[in-house]
């Protein structure tokens, strides 16, 4: 295929590593295939990281009902992947963080 054979050795190995894809036309099919391998792969442990740290970072504003503050935490907690565990970090959250 012209399209391998322009993209080179490196291309064409990796290419022969990857699963199959469904479609009927060949190049399509590589296209795709090349397409899911590299389209940039979100870590999502980190993310999560990221979003648990900024929930722990969250404190109830001076101007701030309380309210107010627990609908932030639980807007921020869906973002942080607790699970079933959720409530359970809003409280935890709310006590240690609330005037």
């Amino acid at each position: 295929m012209l399209l391998l054979h322009t993209a080179g050795m490196d291309i064409q190995d990796v290419f022969d590593t990857l699963p199959d894809v469904d479609g009927e036309d060949e190049y399509d099919k590589a296209v795709h295939k090349l397409y899911l391998y590299f389209q940039p792969k979100t870590n999502i442990l980190y993310e999560s990281l990221i979003e648990r740290h900024i929930f722990r970072q969250l404190s109830q504003r001076d101007s701030e009902s309380l309210d107010q503050f627990v609908t932030r935490l639980r807007q921020q907690a869906d973002f942080s992947e607790f699970g079933d565990h959720k409530d359970d970090h809003i409280r935890d959250q709310l006590i240690d963080k609330c005037k």
